[in-house]
């Protein structure tokens, strides 16, 4: 198995104040950065507000990201709907602009779709039902080799009654190492417990005071945590989700040979 790793849209562009997750203006110089630092794809970004001068929204726009895409010998892979994260799941308007984001992903070829089930979009004991049958009517809309990626910080077994109510294999759950790590209900058994629905990981480290930090500066035992991935023979691939430090593509490099250095120690079977 061939690992591949991406990096999260904006992560190698400089932002106002430091901002950690804001569409970048010059959104063109990301796919030549992620060249040059070694990644194989970027996960893209469909931000809390809707934006209409994100080129995925457009004919053209996305004419220029496959462009853009050939000539850096990337590949169009994820994309994180992240207008979950201030609108509903349930509402009308977010299905829709959910509707024509996974058509979308379809011209670009983009094989998962990641869905933030946060704030606005909170999973709990209450709502998973309902929660279960909405994502259940968006899977017809999926292509053959799509699928959607439910990321959330709930627990295991909460996460396990919404997937066995769904009951479909197109749909699985993006796990995010930093953000579980935070929670209370974390342990590293549970990634055994959801091992068969685990089709994508975000890597990134945080601190006890729930802030993202520098690989290695948090809570996170990624060496740990790897060979966990060993033992459930993951064969999925990842993104990196790290700060961006003073020297956005030093710092981006050296994330990246970090983790195909663990990857190649743990996962990679001679």
């Amino acid at each position: 198995m061939n690992f591949s790793i991406g990096i999260f849209q904006g992560r190698l562009s400089k932002t106002k104040n430091g901002i950690l997750q804001r569409f970048p203006k010059k959104w063109e110089n990301e796919f030549f950065m992620a060249k040059k630092a070694g990644f194989s794809f970027i996960e893209y970004y469909l931000e809390e507000k809707f934006n209409r001068k994100n080129p995925f929204w457009s004919i053209h726009g996305r004419k220029k990201i496959n462009n853009l895409i050939k000539q850096n010998e990337l590949e169009n892979y994820t994309i994180s709907f992240n207008f979950l994260i201030i609108n509903s799941l349930t509402d009308i308007k977010t299905n829709k602009i959910l509707k024509n984001a996974i058509y979308n992903s379809k011209e670009l070829k983009i094989k998962k779709i990641i869905l933030p089930l946060e704030n606005a979009s909170q999973l709990n004991e209450t709502n998973y039902i309902k929660f279960a049958k909405k994502i259940t009517s968006i899977c017809k809309y999926l292509g053959k080799k799509q699928y959607l990626l439910l990321e959330t910080n709930v627990s295991a077994n909460l996460i396990l009654k919404l997937l066995n109510y769904i009951k479909n294999k197109k749909v699985g759950i993006c796990y995010d190492i930093g953000n579980r790590s935070t929670k209370k209900n974390f342990r590293y058994n549970e990634i055994a417990k959801l091992s068969k629905h685990i089709y994508h990981i975000h890597l990134k480290d945080k601190s006890k005071l729930n802030k993202n930090v520098l690989f290695g500066n948090g809570l996170v035992n990624f060496r740990k945590f790897f060979l966990i991935l060993r033992k459930i023979n993951y064969d999925n691939n990842f993104t990196i989700e790290s700060v961006r430090g003073r020297s956005i593509l030093n710092v981006s490099k050296k994330n990246l040979l970090y983790f195909k250095n663990i990857i190649k120690k743990s996962l990679i079977r001679t």
